[in-house]
C-alpha cells in the first residue's frame, strides 16, 4: 500500500507517536498513534471516503474539522463517525458505508411482496433502470457507482450508445456517452402504495384521520398533547414522518435537527400505448422519466428551491425537461402534458435521511427527499421491529436524526 506522508520536512517536525495497524474493510493499514483516521487513511491512497446520496458521487478528504459529512464511515461499528477527528487505535476496524445500498436492495423485495400481502395493485412494475451518461465525468462517476452495487451482487451492465439503441429503439444514442442497465429496478405508484397500505390498516382496525394536519406536540405529565386541526390528543409514543414540517414540530421539545423542505416539480402526460422499457435517468441533472402501468409517461428534473410554496408551476421546469428528454427521447416531441404539480420533500445537510429514536417515546422518520416512495415499506419495518423490541436495528443507525 502507498505512504504518502511526508517524513522530512525542511522546517516542520512530526511527533508522529508509535506505529500501529487499522483495518480498512477487512484490509490492514498502517497508522501512528497521534493520527486521525482520516489522516491515516489518507495517507494511504484511500481518496473516496463516501458517496454523495443523490448523485452517488465519491465524497473526499474536505473540511479536516468535523463540520461536513463527507468522510463519515463506520468506526468499530458506530456508524456516521467524522473520521477526521477521530484518532487511531491499534486495531480500529473501520468499514465504508453502504446501508442505504442494502436498505434499497431489501425494499425492492418489500414492493415485489406488496401486491400479493395487501390484495392490492400498487402498479408495481419491475422493468429495469437505464441511467445514462452524457459525458466523459458522468461516465467517470457512474462507473465508480456501479463498482459498488456490483460489490454487493447487483449486476448492472454497462452498455455502449449502439447496443442501447439496438435493445430500445425509441432512445436516440446521439447525445449518449454510456448507460448503465438494471434489469432489476422497479417502480410503484405512490397513490397505489398509499392505498394498500391504508386498507391494510382498515383490515386491522387501526383509527385513520385523514386531512387532518398537525400543528403542534407537547409533552405532559409523561404523555404527549397532539394539537391537530380537527381536534385534540394523546400518546404515549409516537412517530413523527411529517414530511414538510418535521423541523416545526421536533423544534419545540428542544431537538435541533438540521432539515428544511425543497420544492419539487413533476410533470404526468396522457396514457399512451405502453411501449417504454427501463425507468431513465441521468443522475447528475437530477433527470427521470418512466412509463406508469396506467400507460402515463411520467419525469422530473432538478429544480429544487428551499421552500413550502405549492402555490406556482415553473416554465423554466417544463422547459428543461422538454430539452433533456428531446436529447435522448425524440420519439416524444408530440408528448401531451396533461398535468404539472410541486410536491414538498425534505431533505438534511448531509441528505441522509433521519431515522430513529430522539428519546424512548419519540420516533421520527424524515429527510428522504427523493427517495420516498422507494425507502417507505423498508423503513416503516425496521422502525417498527426497533419499536417493537426495543432495540434499534443495526441498518438505521446510519441515519441517526441527533448525528449532527
Amino acid at each position: 500500500m502507498v505512504d504518502w506522508r511526508i517524513y522530512n520536512h525542511p522546517v516542520l517536525e512530526y511527533n508522529r507517536g508509535k506505529e500501529i495497524k487499522i483495518y480498512l474493510d477487512g484490509k490492514p493499514v498502517k497508522a501512528f498513534e497521534n493520527e486521525t483516521v482520516a489522516a491515516a487513511l489518507y495517507a494511504a491512497g484511500l481518496r473516496e471516503f463516501s458517496k454523495s446520496i443523490k448523485y452517488r458521487r465519491p465524497r473526499g478528504f474536505f473540511c479536516a474539522i468535523g463540520r461536513c459529512s463527507s468522510c463519515m464511515m463506520e468506526v468499530n461499528g458506530v456508524p456516521n463517525v467524522r473520521t477526521c477527528t477521530m484518532p487511531v487505535k491499534d486495531g480500529m476496524r473501520i468499514k465504508s458505508q453502504k446501508t442505504l445500498s442494502k436498505i434499497a436492495t431489501m425494499g425492492a423485495k418489500i414492493h415485489a411482496s406488496l401486491p400479493a400481502q395487501t390484495g392490492i395493485n400498487t402498479f408495481y412494475r419491475q422493468s429495469g433502470r437505464l441511467s445514462l451518461a452524457l459525458n466523459d465525468k458522468e461516465e467517470a462517476d457512474m462507473d465508480l457507482e456501479n463498482k459498488t452495487y456490483s460489490e454487493m451482487g447487483q449486476h448492472i451492465k454497462k452498455m455502449s450508445p449502439n447496443d442501447i439503441e439496438k435493445k430500445w429503439r425509441y432512445i436516440s444514442g446521439d447525445n449518449i456517452k454510456a448507460g448503465f442497465y438494471s434489469h432489476s429496478e422497479a417502480m410503484s405508484h405512490p397513490f397505489g402504495l398509499t392505498w394498500a397500505y391504508l386498507e391494510a390498516l382498515k383490515q386491522g382496525k387501526v383509527p385513520i384521520e385523514k386531512l387532518n394536519k398537525v400543528n403542534s406536540i407537547e409533552e405532559k405529565n409523561g404523555q404527549y398533547k397532539i394539537k391537530a386541526d380537527k381536534g385534540e390528543y394523546t400518546a404515549d409514543k409516537i412517530v413523527i414522518a411529517a414530511n414538510v414540517n418535521t423541523k416545526e414540530l421536533i423544534e419545540p421539545m428542544g431537538y435541533n435537527i438540521d432539515i428544511q423542505p425543497y420544492r419539487k416539480e413533476v410533470v404526468i402526460s396522457e396514457p399512451m400505448r405502453p411501449f417504454f422499457g427501463p425507468t431513465i435517468d441521468r443522475p447528475s441533472k437530477g433527470y427521470l422519466i418512466a412509463q406508469t402501468m396506467r400507460g402515463e409517461i411520467l419525469g422530473t428534473i432538478s429544480e429544487e428551491k428551499p421552500s413550502k410554496d405549492l402555490s406556482e408551476t415553473t416554465s423554466v421546469f417544463l422547459n428543461k425537461f422538454a430539452d433533456e428528454t428531446l436529447r435522448i427521447l425524440p420519439t416524444l416531441k408530440d408528448l401531451r402534458i396533461i398535468r404539472q404539480w410541486i410536491g414538498i420533500t425534505e431533505k438534511t445537510r448531509d441528505e441522509v435521511p433521519l431515522v430513529g429514536a430522539l428519546n424512548k417515546n419519540i420516533w421520527i422518520a424524515c429527510g428522504f427527499h427523493i427517495y420516498g416512495v422507494t425507502m417507505a415499506p423498508v423503513i416503516g419495518k425496521l422502525l417498527t421491529e426497533s419499536i417493537i423490541t426495543g432495540k434499534e436495528n443495526e441498518l438505521i443507525k446510519t441515519f441517526n436524526p441527533l448525528r449532527f
